[in-house]
Formats: C-alpha cells, structure tokens, sequence
C-alpha cells in the first residue's frame, strides 16, 4: 500500500505524532450520533451511556496506556499504515495481537466500539 503522497508526506510519522499525548473517551459526543429505538428503557439507556466516557488512553511512539474505572493495561503498538484521515495500529503481541482503525476528526479520533457504534475521544492536556 502506498504510505505517502506524491509530495513526500510521510503518513506514519505524521500519525505517530498526532496520536502522542493523552486522550479521553467523550460520552457527549459518542452517545450523541445514536438513533434510540423508540422503546428503550429509560434504565436501559442509563446503562449504555454510563460504559463511555471512561476510558483514558495516554499514547506514546511505541506503547498506549489505558485506564478505565481503576483498571491499567500498557500495550506495544506499531502503526501497519496510515493516510491524512485515518491509522491502522497493530495492538499487542503476537496471537494476541489486534489491529484497530482510528479516525481523525479535527481534535478528536474515533474507533468503532461495536458494529453500529464509534467511540469518540477527545485529546486532554497532559
């Protein structure tokens, strides 16, 4: 696959740098592009909302620490290709491994949560 433009623009470097830093999931934003079933319980609805907004990632050029609710992990990850609108990171290592797509919208990234759902994160400073 092709990793730069025609005037040399190295898209891997340019990602490393737009991801590094630290970044939190913004509820607001994520639960504001649902379409809600007409029928949803109120309680119901509470619980989905209440699962984002939680999450922190702080992203380094070869790892992302985690946190959410208590709760730590630190990752290796390398970034397989990239473009100006979007990375693909190889997380973990070997069987283990996932590779995830993330989104750039203007101070934010997204990534899909599920097959109908993108979580938006939001970068916060250090």
């Amino acid at each position: 696959m092709e990793e730069s433009s025609a005037a040399g623009v190295d898209f891997k470097r340019e990602a490393t740098k737009r991801l590094r830093g630290t970044w939190r999931s913004d509820r607001a934003k994520t639960t504001s592009y649902w379409v809600y079933p007409k029928r949803l319980a109120t309680q119901r609805l509470k619980f989905w909302k209440g699962i984002f907004g939680k999450m922190t990632c702080r992203i380094t050029p070869t790892r992302i620490y985690t946190e959410c609710e208590g709760r730590k992990s630190v990752s290796r990850y390398e970034i397989l290709w990239a473009d100006q609108w979007s990375v693909i990171l190889l997380i973990g290592e070997g069987s283990s491994a996932k590779a995830r797509q993330l989104f750039f919208d203007g101070d934010y990234f997204y990534t899909l949560a599920s097959r109908t759902i993108c979580e938006y994160f939001k970068r916060v400073e250090d």
